[in-house]
């Protein structure tokens, strides 16, 4: 009934279809968009920055109190931190693996307490965090850009903007690469009186460097045997102070070797002052690079790049400068580019293998309908789960490029069977729905069935790979429900339009046969 009803108002059918896809897309924006999904695996990592040239005995108190805070939450079952160590180099950097306890006696996950982490983690001074779901050593902040440049001083600039944008749109745990600023001893030799002293650069060094940097003089072997350098240098109060270097006493030896050695202040043939530095200087290509980091409260980064591309096309870049995004923005980029590669190229050879099978150019044009259709039960699908649209669900969704062809396949190969007996095309498709409804069905059920408990997975990888499902069997029941409607439509329009072809080839061939034999 349903099939002869869309037959009979073939254009209104093939209307709503389009309205009902078109309708879908709009959904897109209610989706985030992620990389990968986060999967609750029990624990998030905290990246702890003390200031540039805090001892170790500074960041360990820090840490110290970091713990105890950490402790106020139920949720977390035990913590280990490292100090100076893996991608945490420095007595000034940190990490905290934070575990939580099982899954079943808590209702948080580690997504969920991050911002109460970061909130409760604000209070204590001297530290910078960023709470990232990875594990120790291996965690990365979702959004990064690099800013490509030749000068630093430029560079900085952008960065301090940009940054303040970031802070205003929301996101949260921002860094630069350039924050961690150091102060150098700068010592510039004086050359007009260290020429008349006949002081040069090689001396000038030759002297500082057991002072600042330290001689071994000789070994010390302790009381349990073990062999130690005796080191001679300033004191430590001493190398740090710029006015106390300025007055250290050189000796400059005479040039001819007969006359006495002169003494001098250091302060005499030389500037010698504390300068302002970074603690690192980034290259990437050609060019210097000043790195920005951040992460989205809730985890999703796709409406976050487009409110920064927004941000980055009001900057004011000088010539040469420009910006480049990392991290999850780059990621999703290229899988969506790759993605989108694979599903043209499956959809060539789908068509190629059906116009084969069917020996018609034109008939796989219907089949292939349900293709677009599909895409109104993935989004549903992922809409209705909460699940995002991630690299999992892309997959899902080029999956259901072979499998939704075949409820087209079945319709198409029985109507043409149907023709063959000289029955008219609606009879035809009125049969091959009819007939092929059941396996239709069964097929598709069994598909659904199949991804269930994929789909409802809660923890661990299978959470993580769970959004492949939702796509997978929302996909499936649209395309389904919609293939049996507009396929026999469209089949309906290629059969009347090819018998339309047919008679306009024919009938002149045939007029000129009458004209021949009136004459």
């Amino acid at each position: 009934m349903i099939i002869l009803w869309t037959l009979g108002h073939r254009l209104v059918t093939l209307l709503l279809a389009v309205g009902v896809f078109i309708g879908s897309i709009f959904m897109v924006p209610l989706i985030d968009i992620v990389f990968v999904p986060i999967a609750d695996e029990g624990h998030f990592q905290i990246k702890v920055t003390t200031p540039v040239g805090s001892s170790l005995d500074y960041t360990t108190a820090k840490i110290r109190q970091i713990e105890n805070a950490l402790r106020e939450f139920p949720e977390v079952a035990s913590i280990y931190s490292t100090i100076n160590n893996g991608s945490t180099l420095g007595k000034h950097r940190a990490a905290v693996l934070v575990t939580l306890v099982p899954q079943a006696q808590r209702k948080s996950t580690p997504l969920s307490l991050a911002n109460p982490v970061r909130s409760r983690l604000s209070v204590i001074p001297g530290i910078d965090i960023a709470v990232l779901q990875e594990g120790l050593g291996g965690g990365a902040s979702s959004i990064q850009m690099s800013i490509l440049g030749d000068n630093q001083e430029d560079l900085q600039r952008i960065a301090a903007s940009l940054i303040d944008g970031m802070h205003r749109i929301g996101l949260v745990d921002v860094s630069s690469s350039t924050k961690e600023a150091t102060s150098i001893l700068s010592i510039r030799l004086k050359r007009e009186q260290a020429g008349d002293l006949g002081v040069g650069m090689a001396e000038l060094a030759d002297l500082l460097s057991p002072l600042l940097g330290g001689e071994a003089v000789s070994t010390w072997t302790d009381a349990q045997g073990e062999t130690r350098d005796i080191v001679v240098r300033l004191p430590v109060s001493q190398r740090a102070d710029a006015a106390a270097i300025r007055e250290l006493m050189i000796t400059i030896p005479s040039a001819d070797g007969r006359t006495s050695p002169r003494i001098i202040h250091l302060g005499q043939v030389a500037d010698i002052g504390l300068e302002p530095a970074p603690s690192e200087i980034r290259r990437l290509g050609m060019s210097r690079e000043v790195m920005i980091s951040a992460d989205v409260p809730e985890g999703a980064v796709g409406d976050a790049t487009s409110e920064l591309e927004a941000l980055i096309a009001g900057q004011k870049l000088p010539s040469g400068y420009h910006i480049k995004f990392g991290g999850d923005a780059e990621d999703i980029q290229k899988a969506s580019t790759s993605m989108f590669k694979a599903l043209i190229m499956g959809i060539i050879f789908i068509y190629v293998v059906l116009a084969s099978q069917f020996g018609s150019l034109v008939q796989p044009i219907a089949i292939m309908a349900a293709l677009p259709l599909s895409l109104v039960g993935v989004l549903i699908g992922l809409l209705v789960s909460g699940s995002t649209i991630n690299m999992f669900s892309m997959i899902g969704f080029i999956m259901l490029m072979g499998l939704v062809t075949k409820n087209g396949i079945l319709l198409v190969d029985f109507a043409n069977r149907e023709l063959k007996r000289g029955l008219p095309i609606v009879d035809a498709l009125v049969n091959a729905g009819t007939v092929r409804f059941r396996p239709i069905i069964m097929t598709t059920l069994a598909m659904i069935f199949g991804m269930m408990p994929l789909a409802l997975a809660a923890a661990g990888g299978g959470a993580q790979r769970a959004p492949m499902a939702h796509a997978v069997v929302g996909g499936l029941i649209s395309s389904t429900t919609l293939t049996l409607v507009v396929v026999p439509v469209i089949l309906s329009y290629i059969e009347s339009l090819t018998r339309r072809l047919t008679r306009a080839r024919s009938t002149p061939a045939s007029s000129r046969d009458a004209r021949g034999v009136t004459a």
